[in-house]
């Protein structure tokens, strides 16, 4: 049976027969301490130190040491990476790649989306409004019509009584005709009278034009601030894949320099 050890003094891993340690007598493969400090003897190729044992972690035990290459290249045996402090004993242990850039990376873009969805809530209240004052004026503009229409009406059929009167009364002394003073301020009252819807309206028409340019420029930026969204995404996206290729480009590379360590000491 084999031990997978790694030394504290030059923080090697060497593939070694279990009759290298010390006091270890396995039966099975799970019959070892990963956290417990073992006293192992290095041969001269695995640079050893006047035939004083030397403070290794055994990492796993297997009957042959292609076991242990099958199962680094097959991520079933994760390594730590280990850092010696002033006593070999204190042993301090990372598993895997920190990850910290890419959440930070997607942190910073759940930041930055906040604001613009903000933006784009309050873009379409502003539309909304938009829409409803114009809606607003619209109706407004109509009622001003409708009315102008049933006092032209009110008016002729007005017009009609007098003279069914007039010619049902042909005995009646006539009066005088007014004065040409009186006919031109009666008109000018009726001119001011049929006058003032139509500025009305036609302040309403510009304005209901303004309102809608100004919606339509809101949903120019609209669609403006929509495709720079998803251009960020994808560029998210594509920066994401390529971390993810990178560390496991890591994560390959370093099980190639522990079988070729493994084997070298083996």
């Amino acid at each position: 049976m084999y031990a997978f050890v790694r030394f504290f003094e030059d923080d090697m891993c060497y593939a070694l027969p279990v009759s290298t340690v010390e006091d270890f007598r396995p039966l099975h493969r799970t019959d070892f301490d990963n956290q417990k400090v073992y006293l192992v003897h290095r041969t001269e190729e695995n640079g050893s130190s006047a035939g004083q044992p030397s403070e290794a972690q055994i990492l796993a035990l297997a009957d042959t040491v292609e076991e242990f290459e099958d199962s680094i290249m097959q991520k079933k045996m994760k390594i730590p990476k280990m850092s010696i402090t002033n006593s070999g004993n204190s042993i301090e242990n990372n598993f895997g790649d920190e990850r910290m850039p890419l959440r930070h990376k997607k942190a910073l873009s759940q930041d930055h989306g906040r604001p613009l969805s903000n933006s784009s809530k309050s873009l379409a209240a502003v539309v909304a409004r938009l829409e409803r004052n114009a809606a607003s004026s619209c109706m407004e503009g109509e009622e001003d019509l409708d009315e102008d229409r049933l006092g032209e009406e009110g008016e002729d059929a007005d017009d009609e009584d007098e003279d069914m009167e007039a010619e049902h009364q042909p005995h009646q002394p006539h009066h005088h005709p007014p004065q040409p003073q009186q006919l031109l301020e009666v008109e000018t009252d009726c001119v001011s009278a049929a006058v003032v819807p139509r500025v009305l309206y036609e302040e309403l028409v510009l304005s209901y034009r303004q309102q809608e340019e100004e919606m339509r420029r809101l949903q120019q930026e609209l669609e403006r601030t929509r495709r720079q969204l998803v251009q960020q995404a994808k560029k998210l996206k594509e920066y994401g894949s390529l971390l993810t290729e990178v560390k496991e480009l890591r994560d390959f590379n370093r099980r190639l320099q522990d079988v070729l360590l493994m084997r070298l000491g083996s």
